[in-house]
């Protein structure tokens, strides 16, 4: 699954490997996001493996899939329309950049927030609204600025006093892995209404993201002449 660890409820990887440590024939294992502690119990028995979440063609996939669902989370909780309400978009990788084109194609004011200036330049010929992140965060966002805020980087972006100024009425959905990009207790203290989005793809679609992980695993399988 989707990430890895994930199938350590089913069935641990580590006594996966432990029952062909000894066996003539291994396994090839595939999954999506091994962590560093499995790769290297992986390589230590020579056992083969692929991580498919590092297929280009699967993230570009799996982005427009989470940012569907992004959207989905928002018109859920928002009390108006996304229509013209202001939107912030913290990073602009593959989520990111989805996220923005589908949120403009609703007529929302999108701010993109984005660290390199090469970045920052392509979202403005793009006809986004810009703003540099400087040094460790976003606590130049300030309380009134956005209707919604989605966050897309797996880093802490956004400061706890920058959280605790945000004003109830915000919707803030975090979308990266973790540690994402704030502290989630310190988000549901303020008062904001605080949406993990972890997962999405999984959560909102799942037969289409069952697809796209079924696709890219028999790719590999037929490149690879596994198959």
């Amino acid at each position: 699954p989707l990430p890895a660890a994930a199938s350590e409820r089913v069935m641990p990887i580590s006594s996966i490997i432990e029952y062909y440590i000894e066996a003539e024939t291994k396994p090839h294992i595939i999954g999506g996001k091994f962590s560093p502690y499995t790769i290297d119990l992986f390589e230590q028995n020579s056992i083969k493996f692929t991580d498919y979440f590092e297929d280009e063609c699967f993230t570009l996939r799996n982005a427009y899939l989470t940012a569907e669902g992004a959207l989905q989370l928002a018109m859920t909780a928002l009390k108006g329309s996304l229509r013209f309400s202001r939107c912030a978009v913290i990073g602009y990788g593959r989520i990111g950049n989805s996220l923005a084109d589908m949120l403009k194609s609703l007529c929302a004011s999108v701010t993109v927030w984005a660290r390199r200036d090469e970045v920052l330049t392509l979202a403005t010929e793009k006809g986004f609204n810009t703003h540099k992140i400087e040094g460790m965060g976003c606590d130049a966002i300030k309380s009134k600025d956005y209707d919604v805020i989605f966050n897309t980087v797996p880093e802490r972006i956004i400061s706890n006093n920058t959280l605790l100024a945000l004003p109830e009425e915000t919707i803030l959905i975090e979308l990266a892995s973790l540690p994402g990009g704030f502290d989630p207790d310190i988000a549901k203290q303020s008062g904001i209404s605080f949406i993990d989005g972890k997962g999405l793809p999984g959560k909102c679609a799942p037969k289409a993201a069952g697809k796209i992980v079924a696709d890219t695993v028999l790719n590999h399988l037929i490149k690879e002449e596994l198959l």
